[in-house]
């Protein structure tokens, strides 16, 4: 559940937010996987996101030179490379994955 924190954070429209297509890419990967049910699907999300004028991140060449050099506390490959995105665009995760708190990144949840 989300917290109330997380909630009042994302709602402050002074704070510039972002959707890591990375994080989109694995919604979609658990949606075929019948992992996840998400109402609407991809396209409900992706709708989502776009209609709270929130842009999608790319990703870009230098943040995968973060990753060889990761300390390897966490095996996934997506949340390793929304750490070295984070870390290369000097961003904040809002995240409650416990393993990521573990990476010198800031977050927040």
């Amino acid at each position: 559940m989300i917290c109330v924190l997380v909630i009042r954070l994302l709602g402050d429209e002074t704070n510039e937010k972002f959707v890591s297509i990375v994080s989109v890419w694995e919604v979609a990967i658990k949606l075929s996987k019948d992992n996840f049910h998400l109402e609407g699907g991809l396209k409900e999300f992706l709708l989502m996101i776009r209609s709270n004028d929130v842009p999608l991140l790319p990703i870009k060449e230098e943040y995968l030179y973060y990753i060889p050099d990761m300390p390897k506390l966490h095996k996934d490959p997506f949340d390793r490379l929304l750490i070295a995105t984070a870390k290369a665009e000097n961003m904040i995760l809002v995240t409650a994955d416990e393993n990521i708190h573990k990476y010198d990144v800031s977050w927040f949840w």
